[in-house]
């Protein structure tokens, strides 16, 4: 198993969120023109990749109700030929496409698992000589064949969790940094000050400071470690 992809992203409630990872090609659809008539090539933008929507809503009791559709999509090895309005026939890009949609209620915290989405390709290649390699039974001492099955699944596992508020003396880490002075950057090449910073440490800094460690009690059944 190889992870592809490990976004965290953060929606309001009733909104909806999208990730995708992957690209975007340009194809060429002929349009005609409302006032003169005359048929015109525009470029319209299709994406394609590991892509993942979802909408949540926050019920009572901290449940969360999340819509989620993934997507897996890929540039197919064959495109579709089309003719122009000048007469030429052009090959357009074509895509699998793997698909879900579901909906479920998670409470905060919790995981569920989306899998099923399985890709089975198989591809032959056969290479002969001219003329000989069509020869019946005889043929088959001029010509090789070479087969290949490529077969993958996706599956999406995804956590919903409550993000809450910091409170004002949250500490972060930037808080401890101080910035070099011009003789430690310049002759010592240091991107940090050895000195103390300016602002003074807030309590919950001092109990970080503090040696060894306490596990208290942090509500609703977790810990917190301070």
């Amino acid at each position: 198993m190889r992870v592809l992809a490990e976004p965290n992203i953060v929606s309001i409630s009733g909104q909806e969120a999208s990730f995708l990872a992957g690209g975007k090609i340009f194809i060429p659809v002929s349009r005609t023109n409302a006032a003169t008539g005359v048929p015109t090539i525009t470029l319209e933008e299709k994406e394609f990749g590991v892509g993942l929507k979802f909408t949540p809503t926050v019920l009572d009791g901290g449940r969360i109700n999340l819509q989620v559709a993934p997507e897996v999509s890929e540039l197919s090895q064959t495109g579709s030929p089309f003719t122009t309005v000048n007469g030429e026939t052009s090959v357009l890009p074509s895509f699998t496409t793997r698909r879900a949609q579901t909906t479920v209620q998670l409470n905060d915290g919790q995981s569920f698992a989306i899998a099923g989405l399985i890709k089975n390709n198989v591809t032959e290649t056969i290479k002969r000589f001219p003329v000989l390699g069509e020869v019946p039974v005889l043929g088959a001492l001029f010509r090789s064949s070479e087969f290949q099955t490529d077969r993958s699944e996706l599956m999406f596992v995804v956590t919903a969790r409550l993000v809450k508020p910091l409170p004002p003396d949250h500490a972060l880490p930037t808080d401890n940094f101080v910035p070099p002075s011009r003789t430690e950057f310049f002759l010592n090449g240091q991107l940090e000050g050895s000195g103390h910073p300016d602002v003074p440490p807030t309590e919950r800094q001092k109990q970080k400071s503090e040696e060894g460690a306490t596990m208290a009690p942090a509500g609703r059944g977790g810990f917190q470690l301070k």
